[in-house]
């Protein structure tokens, strides 16, 4: 299991630096998982990100935890100051933490940048960093959703997911366990009207 996640991580540094393909979901995108495809992949928001083979990762954005960063790590003295929580990103590399980073400031080097907007952090210095240098503006997850060149291409045209653009106030959502019941077009609402007078 080890050498797979090392594995993993070690494909995700690489494919960051190499050249992409032509791709039809080119840039970060958030997807929504559609009603039709809700028994799949449940009611899921994912901000999916392009890595230079065709494939993607990403991180879900509405399975928040009570767990924060201080939580899992109380021995390690900057962890142990940060408050901020931890969410579940996705069921591959679950015993791994990682970070999305809203407009990083100068001083944390070696993110990976992968839009204006976001920056990752992958491997356990970068994070580290994050934790020390910008806990803020920062979601952190254990896991993240990986898709195989193709697959997600292949998913969207069939309609399990809607493609919105990610805007920073979704991404950073202070209630994502409602985002998929906000952001979906297929929900019913119910919609409070203002009382007169």
């Amino acid at each position: 299991m080890k050498m797979f996640v090392v594995t993993c991580l070690g494909l995700l540094s690489v494919i960051f630096t190499t050249p992409g393909n032509s791709a039809e979901v080119a840039s970060p995108v958030v997807l929504v998982a559609s009603v039709t495809g809700v028994e799949t992949y449940g009611e899921t928001v994912i901000l999916a990100l392009p890595i230079g083979n065709g494939g993607h990762f990403g991180f879900v954005l509405n399975k928040p935890t009570e767990a924060t960063v201080r939580d899992l790590f109380p021995d390690e003295a900057l962890s142990s100051r940060v408050t901020t929580r931890v969410d579940i990103g996705g069921p591959a590399l679950k015993d791994k933490l990682f970070a999305l980073v809203v407009d990083p400031g100068p001083g944390v080097e070696g993110l990976r940048r992968v839009s204006p907007q976001f920056s990752v952090a992958l491997g356990i210095d970068e994070v580290d960093k994050v934790i020390a240098e910008q806990p803020d503006n920062t979601r952190f997850f254990v896991g993240l959703v990986m898709w195989t060149p193709g697959d997600l291409e292949q998913q969207i045209k069939s309609g399990t997911w809607h493609v919105i653009a990610p805007d920073a106030r979704i991404v950073l959502s202070a209630q994502p366990a409602t985002l998929w019941q906000r952001l979906s077009p297929g929900v019913t609402r119910n919609v409070v009207l203002p009382r007169r007078g």
